[in-house]
Order: C-alpha cells, then sequence, then structure tokens
C-alpha cells in the first residue's frame, strides 16, 4: 500500500480481526521494514518512530500494522473491527484526525460511513473519538467491556462527546448495557438519529451486578434531543431481572417524536398492565409497532393492553398500518406455556382495516425481528374478516 497507493485507493471496505489464532503472520525482510520506515515518516504524524519499530519488531503486535494499514486506505467507507485489542490508545488514530494534530498528507476518513465494532476488551472512553468523526453516519458497537463505565465517568466522557458533535444517523449497541447518565451521552451526540438500536440481551444474563446510577432508564427521556429526527427504535432484552432498579423502558410519552416510524420493542416495556392504555403515549405518525412476549416476564399480563391499541389507534396514531406480535413457541416441554386465543385480536383488527399479525416461526421479511422465533403463525388480512391460523404440526 506504502508502494501502490493507487491500489490503496481502491479499497473501500475492510475488515479487522485481531487475535493470535488468526493466521501466521508474515516476518518482514530488511526492504520490508525500510518501506514501513520511510512511508510512516512521509506522512509525518506525531510518533511514527515508534509506530514504525513497533510495526517491524519481531514479537511486534499486528494492532499497530493495522493502524498504518488505515492511514493508506484513504477512501475507505466501511470498516468493522473483531477481537481484544490490547492497546488502549489504538483508537486515538481517529481522535488525532478529530483533534486536527496530524498533518496535511494524513487523510481524515472523510469517506468513512460506518463502522461495526465487537471487541469485549475496549470501553467507550476508548471508543470515544468514534463519536467526533463527521463523516459517520453508522455505528455499531457490540459486547464492549461495560463494567469499568459507571456514573464517576460521566462528565469524562461528556467532555469527550459533546452533544451534537457528529452526524450520525444510526446507533447500534448490541449486547450492552449503559447507565442512565452515559447512555444520554450517546443519544444527545449526533445531530440528525433516525435510528436506534438497544439490546441488552448479554447483560442481562451476566451473573455479575450491572453499573447503574440507581434509576430507571426512559428512553423517551434519554432521546428527548432526538425527537424531531428519530424515525425508528429498536430495543431488546432477553430477561427481565424482577426487583431491578435499571429497568430500560418506552411507557412514557413519545408524542413528540414526530416522525418515529416504527417501534421494536418489549410489551412490558411499552405497557405496565393488561389495563394499560398505552397507545395514548404513542406518536401520530407511527406505521409499525413489533412487540415481543416474552417468557418469564411480565409481557404475558399486557396482551390486554393491545386489545385496547387495536380498538383505539384510529385516534391517536391514524397512520398505525401493522402490529406484529413475536411470541416463543408453544413446543415440547413448554407446550402452551402462553394459553391466548390470538383469533380475537385478528378479528378485531381485521374489522378496523389494520394488520396484525402473531408470528412465531418468521416469514422471512424481518431477519432482525425473528431471528429467534420458531413455531407457529397467524396473520390477518385488513381487507377481511378472515382468519387464518395454522401451525407446522398440523
Amino acid at each position: 500500500m506504502i508502494l501502490k497507493p493507487e491500489l490503496a485507493d481502491l479499497v473501500h471496505d475492510m475488515d479487522i480481526s485481531f487475535g493470535l489464532l488468526l493466521g501466521k503472520r508474515h516476518t518482514p525482510t530488511a526492504q520490508d521494514k525500510k518501506i514501513v520506515k520511510e512511508g510512516l515518516r512521509a506522512l509525518a504524524t506525531p510518533g511514527w518512530k515508534d509506530w514504525a519499530a513497533d510495526c517491524n519488531a519481531k514479537q511486534n503486535s499486528a494492532e499497530a500494522v493495522y493502524k498504518a494499514i488505515l492511514f493508506y486506505t484513504r477512501n475507505v467507507k466501511s470498516l468493522q473491527f473483531q477481537g481484544e485489542i490490547h492497546a488502549i490508545d489504538w483508537f486515538d488514530v481517529f481522535g488525532n484526525t478529530t483533534a486536527g494534530i496530524l498533518s496535511g498528507r494524513a487523510h481524515g476518513f472523510q469517506h468513512l460511513r460506518s463502522v461495526s465494532i465487537e471487541n469485549s476488551s475496549a470501553s467507550i472512553i476508548q471508543l470515544a473519538p468514534l463519536f467526533r468523526l463527521q463523516s459517520l453516519r453508522t455505528l455499531q458497537t457490540r459486547r464492549i467491556d461495560c463494567w469499568t463505565v459507571s456514573e464517576e465517568v460521566a462528565p469524562r466522557l461528556q467532555r469527550l462527546i459533546p452533544q451534537a458533535c457528529n452526524n450520525l444517523e444510526s446507533l447500534i449497541l448490541d449486547e450492552s448495557f449503559y447507565p442512565k447518565s452515559i447512555l444520554s451521552i450517546l443519544l444527545a451526540s449526533s445531530r440528525n438519529l433516525k435510528y436506534f438500536k438497544y439490546d441488552m440481551t448479554e447483560e442481562d444474563n451476566a451473573e455479575v451486578p450491572l453499573p447503574h446510577d440507581g434509576t430507571w432508564i426512559s428512553l423517551s427521556h434519554a432521546l428527548a434531543y432526538q425527537n424531531s429526527s428519530l424515525e425508528d427504535i429498536d430495543v431488546y432484552s432477553e430477561h427481565y431481572r424482577e426487583g431491578s432498579q435499571d429497568d430500560v423502558h418506552l411507557r412514557d410519552s413519545l408524542k413528540d417524536f414526530s416522525v418515529l416510524k416504527c417501534i421494536t420493542c418489549p410489551l412490558s416495556k411499552m405497557a405496565s398492565s393488561g389495563s394499560d392504555t398505552f397507545v395514548e403515549r404513542l406518536p401520530a405518525s407511527l406505521l409499525k409497532l413489533r412487540t415481543y412476549i416474552r417468557k418469564y416476564t411480565d409481557d404475558p399480563d399486557c396482551i390486554e393492553a393491545l386489545e385496547h391499541m387495536i380498538v383505539n389507534y384510529q385516534s391517536h396514531t391514524p397512520q398505525l398500518q401493522e402490529i406484529i406480535v413475536a411470541a416463543p413457541p408453544s413446543t415440547g416441554e413448554t407446550y402452551n406455556w402462553l394459553k391466548y386465543d390470538w383469533s380475537r385480536l385478528v378479528q378485531l383488527s381485521s374489522k378496523t382495516g389494520l394488520s396484525f399479525k402473531v408470528d412465531c416461526q418468521g416469514d422471512g421479511s424481518d431477519d432482525d425481528f425473528n431471528s429467534n422465533w420458531g413455531g407457529v403463525q397467524s396473520v390477518s388480512s385488513p381487507s377481511s374478516d378472515e382468519v387464518d391460523l395454522y401451525s407446522d404440526d398440523e
């Protein structure tokens, strides 16, 4: 890449995997070492001598080499990182860009639009430089270190990630959990956030207590800065930890979210009980509601709230087109765990012109929503009173 920059310019997508078992490392020759040293010298970046030494060392860390490669792929649009990164300052490669301390010969990731990182050893503090990249539109993190994040680091993180400091349109936090103060900082960092996904599944399964600031987290409050831009929100956790003080929910009003079109969320995180009239708190712009009925949660106790929604949606969410309910299959030892006659809601929605689906298998139309379910499926047609209920066992 140093000798033929025209080839490096053709690289648009990069997948970088860190780890010791990824293959035998190339042993650089004396000529290779000279090329690397002269190339990094030409970039005139701070600390280039130590950087070149790390790249050329016998026991070199591949992390130094990967970082060097990034500086020669100036047209990269998508980056994916996997594995543990041991250098705590590795992401400073992006921080130096946003701080403007690089030489004019080094590119500033002007074309980078998407970054995905799966790395349990990196903390949100280390990833903060990514939130300052002005070109970035999508940022996805998965299984990063949440254990060292606490209320005490919030002031520092706020300095690193100011409000409205980036142009992110999609923020995806997979298998992670953050205290309210930390989450609010991340969500307020974008000038125009359109999609937010928050999956707390892995952390909910952890035996070690999660960090929290002693309060329940209302996402409608945490997302308040994005109420004029947010179009799609997706929230999920595999298990509800009874008695938890850090329950994340959407039970407060979303009326101010003027362009919100799609909500995906477990039912008990939107409704507090079967008598809850939660449709009254939803935005008039809503087109689709997708909800889960999870085992061992309060979700089944809230099903009756869906009936009130179907009957009254035209008064509160007049643009609503579809409700999809995903419930685990009633098979094997869990047979009939959820004893509910869905046909009544299916018929009721048909009369109101609303599409209502009970999906336990998935039809392939929404891989993210259906990936963990299998079993039965019921579908209603908004133009007919007919009800189609079928099972793989029939």
